[in-house]
């Protein structure tokens, strides 16, 4: 981990993390006081014998959680070797565009008055949020939550709900094993 404080969600998500993988990022579906939070982790592919320190082939593993104002349900899991489904949804998932900073159209100072007030904006849906490590314009490293009520970001977390429904399992997927029959995809 780097810097300064990391978003909750990641700190949650490093925590939750099966021995031996790496913490990508996850999502919140919609919903208000009652929904699902998302944690997506990267395997090395056993399979891929590449020398340490060149870029190898992940396999992807999800754990999903019901989170209400009172607690937090099981982990589900779902695992890459029998969902196809979670490749497509990791591919979208490096393709969300980060959004534009909103600013209001300023003008010239006016006298007495040392800024102009912003614009408000309206919330129109259940708000969703989706957070994972980034790097910024200049490479560097850096962590990154988006949260939003519609458009790119809640239709990606609607998209990941419907691809990942036929996923979710009970166990934890035993990673030192080879790659597990795909049984579970959509």
């Amino acid at each position: 981990m780097f810097g300064a404080s990391l978003q909750p969600r990641i700190v949650e998500g490093e925590a939750q993390k099966p021995p031996g993988t790496f913490y990508i990022g996850g999502y919140s579906s919609p919903g208000g006081t009652a929904r699902y939070v998302v944690h997506f982790y990267s395997v090395r592919d056993p399979a891929d014998r590449r020398p340490e320190g060149v870029p190898y082939v992940s396999i992807p593993i999800a754990s999903r959680s019901y989170e209400t104002g009172t607690g937090t349900g099981p982990q589900q899991w779902a695992d890459g070797r029998a969902c196809a489904a979670l490749y497509g949804v990791m591919y979208e998932f490096a393709r969300l565009v980060p959004p534009l900073f909103h600013t209001p159209r300023f003008t010239p100072e006016p006298e007495g008055s040392s800024r102009l007030g912003s614009v408000p904006l309206g919330v129109h849906a259940p708000i969703v949020s989706v957070w994972g490590y980034a790097r910024q314009a200049d490479g560097a490293p850096m962590s990154m939550m988006l949260t939003g009520t519609d458009g790119i970001i809640d239709r990606w977390v609607r998209f990941a709900e419907d691809q990942l429904a036929d996923c979710w399992g009970p166990g934890r997927p035993t990673l030192e094993q080879g790659p597990v029959p795909a049984t579970q995809s959509k």
